[in-house]
């Protein structure tokens, strides 16, 4: 457990400042921070993790691919934003 909590709290951490890994006994740890987190960013639930049927370089490889699709999908939005702007200029220019 060890292990899992160092490779779930130091991947979560630098992302999620808003998030609190707690080792309180009465959570779940870092399984259920990174459900949590994920729940959070995706809006699904993430109940593998909670229940801990993934080893932990599975979670760590999971959370690098949520990572890497946030940032696609934040620059698809972001180039999106620009197109917006472009053709709302257009407009105003016509």
């Amino acid at each position: 457990m060890t292990s899992l909590k160092s490779s779930c709290s130091a991947m979560v951490a630098r992302d999620t400042s808003f998030l609190t890994y707690s080792s309180d006994s009465r959570f779940a740890g870092p399984c259920q921070a990174v459900c949590r987190w994920l729940e959070s960013r995706t809006g699904k639930s993430q109940q593998m993790f909670g229940q801990l049927r993934m080893n932990d370089e599975e979670i760590v490889e999971q959370v690098k691919k949520m990572r890497k699709d946030m940032q696609r999908n934040r620059w698809v939005d972001e180039q999106q934003n620009l197109l917006k702007q472009i053709k709302y200029q257009k407009k105003r220019c016509n």
